[in-house]
């Protein structure tokens, strides 16, 4: 559009805020202050994945039965990744089907069941 990047911050900022003047015209004055920088958005995505990592462990504190189902691909740049999805109830019979983790897998993939164990033990499922 601008002969610019879509990772820039600027054309970014203004794609937003288009946007919002069309869905929510009254709510435009929240985004114009709103920083798009690399760094800021970074730190964000890791805030929200560290908020919903909490959540997810002390859910699982509650759970009655689960199981696992694991996936492998392969990115882009040739690297095996190892994705971990979990299905559980707790005691109140509320379902949770959730990606708990996507592991890159650099070499071999021999340690598969070494990192679903590591990441069920971050996630406080228990295993026996």
């Amino acid at each position: 559009m601008h002969g610019k990047s879509y990772t820039e911050e600027d054309f970014a900022k203004q794609c937003l805020i288009k946007t919002v003047e069309v869905v929510c015209p009254q709510n435009t004055h929240f985004f114009k202050n709103i920083s798009l920088a690399r760094n800021t958005v970074a730190e964000r995505i890791d805030k929200m994945l560290t908020d919903l990592k909490q959540q997810l462990q002390a859910e699982s504190l509650t759970f009655e039965q689960f199981s696992i189902a694991i996936d492998e691909t392969v990115d882009i740049t040739g690297i095996a990744q190892l994705v971990v999805f979990v299905r559980a109830c707790d005691n109140k019979f509320n379902i949770y089907e959730e990606l708990i983790e996507l592991i890159p897998m650099y070499g071999t993939t021999t340690s598969i069941f070494e990192n679903v164990e590591r990441v069920l033990h971050e996630y406080n499922f228990d295993l026996s």
